[in-house]
């Protein structure tokens, strides 16, 4: 019984220095979070986008309004953080700026910065095809575009997209109607009003409170959802007032237009008109049908009163909880995922792997369906993302059980699920060792001395990401191979150089070079009589060695303050760090131009480069 508990307690130390870990890197990756230097929008990126952009106006809510020479309003710049920071696609969150035209639909996006895994983020900025599945949506009233995620980067996107929705689902100021909300036009509907609270409980609601601090009720503007909806000559803003039960129109009344003030005139006059569309509540209004309702216009302005209404149920339709690419049926990628995840784990709790021709057809599907078309792997840089920003448990389910599971099960059943049953790149070892080539065998000393790599790779790659939040694991494993091909430099030399080895050297790097197995085999149980030992000791004297990275100032150790600036540009990122020295917009949005400029010049897959038209002639 006492060896029994003894064992117990050593495994549960694993699972707590695991947490602990976790905690170390969210830790440092909230810290670096805070020193993040902002991307403000630069006149040239402006006019990437509004080639007629003259002067950028910062707006009350964090957007920028982009303006021409003659003040003329041509659209709006926004960047989805930190709105969307809680957004995790394989292993973080993305940083987008979108620019919206005049009507609210997205006339551009741009990928600042990213938190996720570098391999999927670099295969989307290097494809025009996500970008352009994107213009045209308007993510305050439109459902989501279908996303094109280019090959094994789809939660990435999808991800980003849902920033995006979550960035702009109604709570950006109108570039049309800018003029704030005011506690006087409060009192006009609500006697009792004393304050105003913003976005509460919706984007773009305003909870209107008596002195006592109760909801007297709430108030929201039409715009900037109904911009886009056009009576005889321009769109209309109207304020609805709904009762604290927020479902109960109180009150609709036209605040600004740009319509034909004769029609408008009308519309005011006509209070029965204004009356009737109270009828209908906060959730019956985003899917009434006029026809049956027999929603009437008003006499001599029926255009204006029909984009009146229309402008109700765009704006009712925007407060409705944000429309994200998830849908009530799993996408096929996520059907297939759960599907090699039930398998494997049926393999690994049965008799099935030791049947022969069974485990090779499993090992060819593992290949192309987990590793060529889905691209996913558990990884070092996938754990490190997860401990950072959470386990993205809404956006990529399947992933996350397949990441647990790859860590629960060793612990729980002493199988290794993962490594055995479902690594692609360890499958394509097993059927590389069954070439008919020569086989070596490393001497006993040899390898018990390689054995060791893959635990001492972790200590560098664990004190990297605490002190370099922005290093990416991913060049310390080849999986990014399988994503990206040649165009990984180092993910490619380790994929190819280990698989090419590994046809002398039966799964030689599974054994020598793999830090994720390390780790796994770290919280795997060998024995009912589980001990402490030798990965033990490295993971006490790892944690505390982390713990100081992490606590102690960066002072303590007469290391400068490094300020670092980042950005992406030619499909890839770039980071410029300087020590001694304070963060400088102006010098971010310079080099952020000239390397846009650049990349506008030389850049062969883009279809507006000096470069690609120059290609384009010949």
């Amino acid at each position: 019984m006492i060896q029994s508990t003894y064992a117990i307690m050593v495994r549960l130390w694993r699972l707590v220095a695991l947490a602990a870990a976790a905690l170390l890197l969210h830790h440092s990756g909230k810290e670096a979070a805070q020193r993040t230097t902002p991307f403000p929008p630069s006149l040239a990126e402006a006019q990437s986008f509004f080639p007629a952009a003259a002067k950028i106006s910062e707006r009350p809510d964090g957007s920028q309004a982009v303006l021409s020479a003659e003040g003329k309003t041509l659209g709006s710049l926004v960047t989805t953080s930190p709105a969307a920071d809680h957004i995790v696609g394989y292993s973080g969150p993305s940083n987008l700026r979108v620019a919206l035209g005049q009507e609210g639909k997205i006339v551009g996006t741009k990928i600042l910065d990213s938190a996720d895994t570098p391999a999927h983020v670099e295969k989307l900025a290097q494809s025009g095809r996500f970008a352009e599945s994107l213009l045209g949506w308007n993510p305050a009233v439109d459902a989501t575009p279908k996303v094109d995620g280019v090959g094994g980067s789809t939660l990435t996107g999808l991800a980003m997209v849902e920033g995006i929705a979550r960035r702009l689902g109604g709570a950006l100021s109108s570039s049309r109607f800018p003029k704030p909300l005011t506690l006087s036009e409060a009192r006009a509907i609500f006697p009792s009003a004393s304050t105003l609270q913003e976005n509460d409980p919706h984007p773009g609601w305003s909870r209107v409170l008596d002195p006592q601090g109760g909801t007297a009720g709430f108030l929201l503007r039409t715009s900037p959802a109904a911009d886009a909806i056009h009576g005889y000559a321009g769109p209309t803003e109207c304020l609805v007032a709904v009762q604290p039960d927020q479902q109960t129109l109180r009150k609709i009344q036209i605040r600004q237009s740009y319509d034909t003030e004769d029609y408008v005139e009308r519309v005011v006059e006509d209070e029965v008109y204004l009356k009737s569309l109270t009828q209908w509540s906060v959730s019956e209004w985003p899917s009434l049908d006029f026809n049956e309702k027999q929603i009437e216009g008003v006499a001599g302005a029926t255009m204006t009163s029909y984009a009146i209404a229309e402008g109700l149920r765009q704006r009712f339709k925007a407060s409705q909880p944000v429309k994200t690419p998830s849908s009530s049926m799993p996408p096929m990628r996520d059907l297939v995922l759960w599907l090699i995840l039930a398998v494997a784990a049926l393999q690994s709790f049965t008799s099935l792997k030791g049947v022969p021709w069974m485990r090779a057809v499993w090992q060819a599907l593992l290949i192309g369906g987990l590793g060529l078309w889905l691209g996913q792997f558990v990884s070092l840089a996938l754990f490190v993302g997860w401990a950072r920003n959470g386990i993205p448990w809404t956006q990529a389910a399947p992933l996350a059980a397949l990441g647990v599971a790859a860590i629960a099960v060793p612990w729980g059943s002493r199988r290794q699920l993962y490594c055995h049953h479902l690594c692609p790149h360890g499958a394509t070892q097993e059927w590389l060792a069954r070439l008919p080539l020569r086989k070596f065998q490393l001497p006993p000393s040899t390898h018990r001395i390689l054995r060791l790599l893959p635990a001492l790779l972790l200590v560098p790659a664990f004190l990297f990401s605490l002190r370099q939040p922005h290093l990416s694991l991913g060049n310390l494993e080849p999986f990014d191979f399988w994503i990206l091909g040649t165009a990984a430099a180092l993910p490619a030399v380790l994929a190819l150089g280990g698989l090419v080895i590994s046809a002398f050297v039966p799964m030689a790097y599974c054994r020598y070079g793999c830090a994720t197995g390390a780790l796994l085999s770290f919280v795997r149980t060998s024995s009912q009589r589980e001990q402490l030992g030798a990965r033990d000791a490295l993971a006490a004297a790892l944690l505390v060695a982390g713990a100081v990275c992490t606590f102690v100032p960066v002072s303590a150790v007469h290391v400068r303050e490094e300020t670092a600036m980042r950005g992406i540009g030619f499909g890839t990122t770039w980071c410029v760090k300087t020590r001694g020295v304070q963060k400088s917009p102006s010098l971010h949005e310079s080099m952020s131009a000239e390397i846009e400029r650049i990349e506008a010049t030389f850049s062969h897959w883009r279809p507006d480069s000096i470069t690609s038209r120059f290609n384009a002639d010949r």
